[in-house]
C-alpha cells in the first residue's frame, strides 16, 4: 500500500503513520488485522460506502459490491469487510490518502484525483519522492512528475498550476511545498489534477480515504 497525505495540508510523515493498520484484500475482499468498529454503512448507485474506526482513524471504503459488516457493530480481527468484484487483486495498488477534513472528497477516475480548488492555493508534496521533470503541455498546463520508489517504482503527476517551487532531481519530503494551483493547460476554471502512474503503467489504483 501506498500512504499519501492531503496534497493541501502541510502535514509531517511522523504526524500520519498508519503502521499499525494492516489492510488484506483476498479474492477482491478487504479485511483488517485488528478489531473494528462500522460508523456508517451508506448504499448509493448500486454501491457500498463504509466508515470504518480503527484506534484513533477513519477509514472509507467506497465502490463496495456487497457487505459483511452492519452499521453500529463491532468486530474481531480479520473480518471480512466487503466485496469490490471491479478490482484486479493482481493489478490493483492501493493508496491511502489520509486527511484532518472529509467533508469533500477529490473526484477519483481513471487513475486521477481532480480538486476545485481556488487559484494560488499551495500545493505539498504527498509523499517522499524525487523530482522526475517539470513541464509545461497544452492539457497537463505547469506539471510536475515526481517519483516514488516503494515496493515498485511509481508516479505521481501534478497538474495546472501556475508555479512550481521545487527543481528536476531535487529530492524532497512529504508535506514539502511544490507549487500553487492555477487554471494552466487545457482548464478553465482554477484546479489541480492528481495522477498516479506506475513504471510501465500496469497497475490501476484503489484510493482509500482516511480521517485522523
Amino acid at each position: 500500500m501506498l500512504l499519501f497525505v492531503n496534497p493541501f495540508e502541510q502535514i509531517s510523515d511522523t504526524d500520519y503513520k498508519l503502521d499499525n493498520i494492516n489492510m488484506s484484500v483476498i479474492e477482491n475482499c478487504y479485511s483488517f488485522n485488528q478489531n473494528i468498529y462500522i460508523k456508517s454503512v451508506e448504499y448509493d448507485d448500486l454501491k457500498y460506502t463504509v466508515v470504518i474506526e480503527i484506534e484513533d482513524y477513519e477509514l472509507v471504503i467506497a465502490g463496495l459490491d456487497e457487505v459483511f459488516v452492519e452499521e453500529g457493530l463491532s468486530y474481531d480481527t480479520n473480518h471480512k469487510i466487503g466485496i469490490d468484484r471491479t478490482i484486479n487483486s493482481f493489478l490493483t495498488k492501493y493508496v491511502i490518502f489520509v486527511y484532518s477534513d472529509l467533508n469533500v472528497f477529490p473526484q477519483f477516475q481513471n487513475n486521477k484525483l481532480l480538486y476545485k480548488v481556488n487559484r494560488g492555493t499551495k500545493i505539498y508534496s504527498v509523499s517522499d519522492c524525487k523530482v522526475s521533470y517539470i513541464a509545461t503541455t497544452i492539457i497537463k498546463g505547469n506539471n510536475i512528475v515526481t517519483e516514488i520508489n516503494k515496493d515498485d517504482i511509481y508516479f505521481c503527476e501534478y497538474w495546472n498550476l501556475s508555479s512550481t517551487r521545487v527543481y528536476n532531481n531535487e529530492n524532497i519530503n512529504r508535506g514539502l511545498l511544490l507549487g500553487y494551483t492555477g487554471n494552466t493547460g487545457s482548464c478553465i476554471d482554477p484546479q489541480m489534477i492528481l495522477k498516479l502512474n506506475s513504471l510501465f503503467d500496469e497497475y490501476d489504483f484503489k484510493v482509500i480515504y482516511v480521517k485522523k
